[in-house]
């Protein structure tokens, strides 16, 4: 286990179905960012208010980790990594702050 609470040796399927319960299988990028887009946003509103900084700065690492990973895994290279990452947080804080997803 590493910081982000997953081992790389884990394949990237395995951690999206049993962490998030989504399967990528036939599944376009787009539509894999939303779903965990949602599952963020939904483990996010759902942290205990006592742990929450601390939770929300783990949360965070974790799915750092996997977007990473999901963008690997659907081949993207530097440029386009780091414009989905972005509209990935991006969108995350936009969702935060009108309590959308």
């Amino acid at each position: 286990m590493f910081k982000h609470g997953f081992s790389e040796e884990t394949p990237l399927e395995e951690i999206l179905e049993v962490y998030l319960g989504i399967d990528i299988t036939n599944k376009p990028l787009d539509r894999v960012l939303d779903l965990v887009l949602k599952e963020y946003s939904s483990r996010r509103k759902n942290l205990q208010p006592t742990y929450a900084q601390f939770s929300a700065e783990s949360l965070r690492v974790k799915f750092r980790y996997i977007i990473e990973r999901l963008l690997d895994f659907y081949g993207l290279h530097n440029k386009e990594k780091e414009e989905r990452k972005a509209a990935f947080w991006k969108s995350v804080e936009a969702s935060n702050k009108s309590g959308k997803l």
